[in-house]
């Protein structure tokens, strides 16, 4: 990741996608955005329920970077905010 972004929550678009050769449906940030495509993220465990929004939906999130203890960084989003599904692309402003 090149710099650090500020400090505190702020909104991105992010989507759905699921690794090959995984069942796992994970939600990372779309690219060119402040963070880095390849974090990954904490939150609204609804968003990878694929019957509800087919893979690829985008979503607007607004997140955190955040650290575990002898971890690597990630994105955390509170899975009680509202969000909403990104329709244009661009994302709220903070």
């Amino acid at each position: 990741m090149v710099g650090k972004p500020p400090l505190g929550y702020q909104w991105i678009v992010a989507e759905s996608y699921q690794v090959t050769n995984q069942k796992a449906v994970k939600i990372r940030p779309i690219a060119g955005q402040v963070f880095a495509c390849d974090l990954n993220m904490r939150c609204n465990e609804a968003f990878r329920n694929t019957i509800l929004y087919p893979l690829g939906t985008r979503f607007n999130v607004k997140v955190k970077l955040s650290y575990m203890a002898g971890g690597e960084e990630f994105l955390h989003s509170p899975w009680q905010w509202a969000t909403s599904v990104n329709l244009d692309g661009k994302a709220l402003r903070s």
